[in-house]
């Protein structure tokens, strides 16, 4: 958990977040969401618990009544009618951190978050994850900066992906995505790289960091 929400930062009033890291009391599964996880590891039965509890934490602050939040055949969350959302989880033990963000689908048409643990992005990765652009303004950083951003190109990346998906259907790679940041002002701007027909699907997100943490947030308004 981080040493103060980080969450809050990255979206509008109009989004409930909610976050938690080791040790945090869950409320249990519904009994639909425990069949989906009845044969996995405890790592992943925790990481979709602590989903679903902050998913539901956070529909509670809108008036949403609680449900079972399952899966679709992707995988995907599938949110209450009228809501909106998206989740997160990263780390284990005590490292393990997860967190939800949702809204009212009539003030926000879609939502994106990612967490991933404050380390540098594996040099191995780099060149699947990071476009030429993207390298260049990496490598143009100083060398204690550029692991941990290149990891922010990742982060960015993930929540871009599940910010569009909902609205788009359509699976990305790494490539096909490119992502602009501000670092100093810890904002950024994703776009498609090769729009499909009309559809230029971009938007701008919000990034924090601490020491054990970086988050990355989307919200595309209606």
């Amino acid at each position: 958990m981080p040493k103060a929400p980080l969450l809050p930062h990255l979206f509008s009033k109009r989004v409930a977040t909610f976050e938690v890291g080791f040790g945090a009391g869950l409320a249990p599964l519904f009994d639909e969401e425990a069949s989906l996880v009845a044969r996995a590891i405890e790592k992943r039965k925790w990481e979709f618990q602590a989903g679903r509890h902050c998913a539901r934490r956070a529909c509670a602050e809108l008036g949403i009544p609680e449900i079972a939040i399952l899966s679709g055949p992707d995988r995907a969350p599938l949110w209450p009618a009228g809501a909106v959302g998206s989740i997160t989880h990263t780390g284990a033990g005590e490292r393990a951190y997860a967190a939800a963000v949702v809204a009212r689908s009539s003030d926000v048409r879609g939502l994106g978050v990612d967490a991933e643990l404050a380390q540098p992005l594996p040099a191995e990765l780099e060149a699947r994850v990071l476009t030429a652009r993207e390298r260049a303004f990496v490598d143009s950083l100083d060398a204690s900066e550029r692991g941990l951003t290149a990891m922010l190109h990742f982060s960015a990346k993930e929540a871009f992906y599940k910010c569009q998906y909902p609205l788009t259907q359509r699976f990305l790679g790494f490539q096909d995505v490119e992502v602009e940041f501000e670092l100093g002002r810890n904002c950024f701007h994703a776009r498609l790289c090769q729009p499909h027909g009309n559809d230029a699907f971009a938007s701008s997100g919000q990034f924090a960091m601490d020491d054990d943490l970086i988050v990355t947030g989307l919200e595309l308004g209606v």
